[in-house]
């Protein structure tokens, strides 16, 4: 009964990952990584975020530094990632939704033509644009890269414009 205790504990010991180790796992498996520095754009806060940018592209990671604000003047001649910008640059997942409560759709067919995929609907005469809802839904980032900022709320405008890109995704903070 020891022996099996003791095995069991090893086995747990050795599955446990460090903060450390869950780190450079969350980097080695992302693909596209959102990098975001603190709302308060220091020299060292936007050189870090920089740097990290291109070390990740050097890995072949798809990045974006999102900037709370306009890049200062003083720090245009730090070298910067592909992307960096004040909006999200990332794709973003859409829902085209159909109230079918209201108005029952009896065929549904798509196609790709002239550069627009268009779909096309059976449903009855009093169907409208009223039936169709289109929300936009997560950006297609998989790892969020936190630079300078203690909690999220210290990213001002980034957070408060973009919430949902810090959920569902982890989140490493390098404070």
């Amino acid at each position: 009964y020891f022996d099996l205790t003791f095995e069991f504990d090893a086995l747990v010991f050795l599955v446990a990952l460090t903060p450390l180790q869950q780190s450079i796992d969350a980097v080695r498996n992302a693909q596209q990584v959102l990098i975001a520095p603190s709302a308060e754009l220091t020299g060292d806060t936007l050189a870090s975020s920089y740097a990290i940018g291109k070390v990740l592209e050097r890995a072949g990671k798809d990045v974006c530094v999102l900037l709370p604000e306009d890049e200062p003047g003083r720090f245009s001649f730090l070298p910067k990632p592909s992307r960096v910008s004040r909006q999200m640059q990332f794709d973003q997942e859409y829902t085209l939704s159909i109230d079918t409560h209201a108005i029952p759709i009896k065929d549904l067919r798509y196609e790709q033509q002239d550069g627009a995929l268009k779909l096309y609907l059976t449903a009855p005469s009093n169907f409208s644009r009223d039936h169709v809802n289109l929300e936009a839904g997560p950006h297609k980032h998989d790892l969020v890269i936190v630079v300078g900022a203690t909690d999220l709320e210290s990213l001002g405008e980034t957070f408060e414009k973009y919430p949902q890109a810090f959920y569902d995704v982890p989140v490493l903070n390098i404070d």
